[in-house]
């Protein structure tokens, strides 16, 4: 008994043998192994799952923006097309700066502002194709802004208030704007149609912060470079309520 005993106290003494030194490493680096990796997958599901609502902010703040302005509108004020690679839509409308509707004695809209979105590419290098090519950019803004009616802007003049302006502040030298607010970014394009009843919107944006880890976005074609679930695309119809 006392051998037992004394022999257990030199092995204590005597400490871990290497190959239990090798087990217990090996051990230590399997474990930590298996953490960075799902640390890894979960960083990037994360990453995933953040972008992909990012986007559903963006179209939801698209959606909400342009909707309640076009509700009011009438068909006949809608316009719409594409000026050097920027897409845009304009519509006149009957709310005045603080959301009231403005109306005549008979009932018909009173137009107080023209109302325009549009896509323009950011200042800088961020796309280094040429500016008529959709599917190299999709660092564009959705810009809306609201121009006095009294001007009557149309397709002949939507040009020169198409500018790089995110905010009022920005526009304030622009003349006759009211209001200028960038409402998304990451935009690839912004496409609108009309027919007898309703105007269409069709938006489509990128996850940028993910495929610019994969992919020299900006530099490579969306259409055949990046694949298409990185690519989210909204389209949603509009019936205006008012005539003219």
């Amino acid at each position: 008994m006392r051998t037992t005993v004394n022999h257990q106290r030199k092995r204590a003494a005597r400490g871990f043998s290497m190959l239990e030194m090798m087990l217990a490493m090996s051990m230590f680096v399997f474990i930590m192994v298996l953490i960075f990796g799902g640390f890894k997958i979960f960083m990037r599901a994360w990453r995933t799952t953040d972008a992909r609502n990012e986007i559903h902010r963006q179209f939801i703040k698209v959606n909400y923006s342009f909707d309640r302005e076009v509700t009011l509108t009438a068909l006949s004020t809608i316009r719409y097309g594409n000026e050097e690679g920027k897409d845009w839509i304009l519509f006149s409308s009957p709310l005045d700066a603080n959301g009231t509707p403005h109306y005549d004695n008979k009932g018909a809209p009173d137009w107080q502002k023209t109302v325009i979105f549009y896509t323009i590419r950011p200042a800088g290098d961020a796309c280094q194709k040429p500016a008529d090519s959709d599917m190299y950019c999709p660092h564009k803004y959705i810009i809306r802004k609201d121009v006095d009616y009294s001007l009557r802007i149309d397709e002949n003049e939507v040009t020169k208030y198409l500018t790089l302006t995110l905010d009022t502040v920005q526009a304030a030298t622009e003349h006759g704007v009211l209001y200028a607010k960038a409402v998304a970014e990451n935009v690839i394009f912004m496409k609108a149609i009309t027919d007898p009843q309703k105007v269409s919107l069709h938006v489509g944006m990128l996850r940028l912060s993910e495929a610019e880890r994969q992919f020299k976005v900006g530099l490579v074609s969306l259409d055949t470079d990046i694949p298409k679930p990185y690519i989210h695309e909204l389209a949603w119809a509009t019936v205006p309520k008012n005539s003219e």
